[in-house]
Protein backbone atom coordinates (compact mmCIF):
# COMPACT_ATOMS: atom_id res chain seq x y z
CA UNK A 1 0.00 0.00 0.00
CA UNK A 2 1.51 3.31 -0.92
CA UNK A 3 0.41 6.91 -0.57
CA UNK A 4 -2.85 6.03 1.16
CA UNK A 5 -4.36 5.80 4.61
CA UNK A 6 -5.30 2.29 5.63
CA UNK A 7 -7.16 1.12 8.71
CA UNK A 8 -7.07 -2.57 9.60
CA UNK A 9 -8.54 -4.57 12.44
CA UNK A 10 -7.90 -8.20 13.21
CA UNK A 11 -8.13 -10.85 15.86
CA UNK A 12 -5.35 -12.78 17.50
CA UNK A 13 -2.28 -14.34 15.86
CA UNK A 14 -2.31 -12.02 12.83
CA UNK A 15 0.41 -10.09 10.99
CA UNK A 16 -0.15 -6.62 9.49
CA UNK A 17 2.33 -4.94 7.17
CA UNK A 18 2.24 -1.27 6.19
CA UNK A 19 4.37 -0.84 3.05
CA UNK A 20 5.50 2.19 1.11
CA UNK A 21 4.43 5.64 2.19
CA UNK A 22 0.99 4.69 3.50
CA UNK A 23 -0.24 5.91 6.88
CA UNK A 24 -1.60 2.88 8.71
CA UNK A 25 -3.75 2.30 11.76
CA UNK A 26 -3.81 -1.23 13.14
CA UNK A 27 -5.83 -2.86 15.87
CA UNK A 28 -5.33 -6.49 16.84
CA UNK A 29 -5.65 -8.97 19.67
CA UNK A 30 -3.22 -11.27 21.44
CA UNK A 31 0.06 -12.38 19.86
CA UNK A 32 -0.06 -10.21 16.75
CA UNK A 33 2.77 -8.76 14.68
CA UNK A 34 2.86 -5.35 13.05
CA UNK A 35 5.49 -4.48 10.43
CA UNK A 36 6.07 -0.82 9.57
CA UNK A 37 8.94 -0.56 7.06
CA UNK A 38 7.62 2.51 5.28
CA UNK A 39 8.11 6.25 5.37
CA UNK A 40 4.93 7.40 7.07
CA UNK A 41 3.03 6.92 10.35
CA UNK A 42 2.03 3.57 11.85
CA UNK A 43 -0.36 3.64 14.76
CA UNK A 44 -1.02 0.28 16.41
CA UNK A 45 -3.24 -0.89 19.27
CA UNK A 46 -2.04 -4.38 20.08
CA UNK A 47 -2.94 -7.10 22.56
CA UNK A 48 -0.80 -8.98 25.04
CA UNK A 49 2.35 -10.78 23.79
CA UNK A 50 2.49 -8.76 20.56
CA UNK A 51 5.45 -7.47 18.53
CA UNK A 52 5.93 -4.43 16.31
CA UNK A 53 8.80 -4.13 13.84
CA UNK A 54 9.41 -0.50 12.93
CA UNK A 55 12.36 -0.22 10.57
CA UNK A 56 11.45 2.55 8.16
CA UNK A 57 11.97 6.29 8.32
CA UNK A 58 8.58 7.42 9.66
CA UNK A 59 6.91 7.27 13.07
CA UNK A 60 5.68 4.22 14.96
CA UNK A 61 3.17 4.83 17.79
CA UNK A 62 2.23 1.63 19.64
CA UNK A 63 -0.29 1.15 22.47
CA UNK A 64 -0.35 -2.27 24.10
CA UNK A 65 -3.02 -3.82 26.30
CA UNK A 66 -0.40 -6.13 27.88
CA UNK A 67 3.23 -7.14 27.42
CA UNK A 68 4.74 -6.23 24.04
CA UNK A 69 8.01 -5.45 22.29
CA UNK A 70 8.83 -2.87 19.62
CA UNK A 71 11.91 -3.21 17.42
CA UNK A 72 12.83 0.30 16.31
CA UNK A 73 15.67 -0.03 13.82
CA UNK A 74 16.27 2.20 10.86
CA UNK A 75 15.46 5.84 11.56
CA UNK A 76 11.91 5.44 12.93
CA UNK A 77 10.67 7.59 15.78
CA UNK A 78 9.08 5.11 18.20
CA UNK A 79 6.78 5.34 21.19
CA UNK A 80 5.13 2.55 23.14
CA UNK A 81 2.49 2.85 25.87
CA UNK A 82 1.57 -0.02 28.19
CA UNK A 83 -0.81 -0.55 31.09
CA UNK A 84 0.58 -0.51 34.61
CA UNK A 85 2.22 -3.82 35.46
CA UNK A 86 2.86 -4.78 31.83
CA UNK A 87 6.36 -5.36 30.49
CA UNK A 88 7.04 -3.47 27.30
CA UNK A 89 10.25 -2.57 25.58
CA UNK A 90 11.93 -0.90 22.62
CA UNK A 91 14.95 -2.64 21.08
CA UNK A 92 17.40 -1.66 18.32
CA UNK A 93 17.21 2.01 19.31
CA UNK A 94 19.26 4.16 21.62
CA UNK A 95 18.70 5.95 23.86
CA UNK A 96 15.31 4.66 25.00
CA UNK A 97 13.65 7.11 27.39
CA UNK A 98 11.35 5.97 30.20
CA UNK A 99 8.62 8.62 30.18
CA UNK A 100 7.94 10.35 33.45
CA UNK A 101 4.67 9.62 35.31
CA UNK A 102 3.45 7.02 32.82
CA UNK A 103 4.25 3.53 31.61
CA UNK A 104 5.59 4.67 28.24
CA UNK A 105 8.86 4.59 26.34
CA UNK A 106 10.19 6.78 23.54
CA UNK A 107 13.15 6.63 21.17
CA UNK A 108 14.26 9.30 18.68
CA UNK A 109 11.24 11.38 19.71
CA UNK A 110 9.56 13.02 22.69
CA UNK A 111 7.38 11.11 25.14
CA UNK A 112 3.76 10.68 24.06
CA UNK A 113 0.98 12.41 25.98
CA UNK A 114 -0.54 10.23 28.72
CA UNK A 115 -3.63 8.24 27.81
CA UNK A 116 -6.70 9.74 29.45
Amino acid sequence: MGGTICVMEGGSDVTFKCDGNASCEFSCGVNCTTECPGTSVCTADMGDESFAQCNGTGRCDVTCSGDCQVECSGNEECTVRCPDGAECGITECSPVVQCENQNALACRTECPPPIE
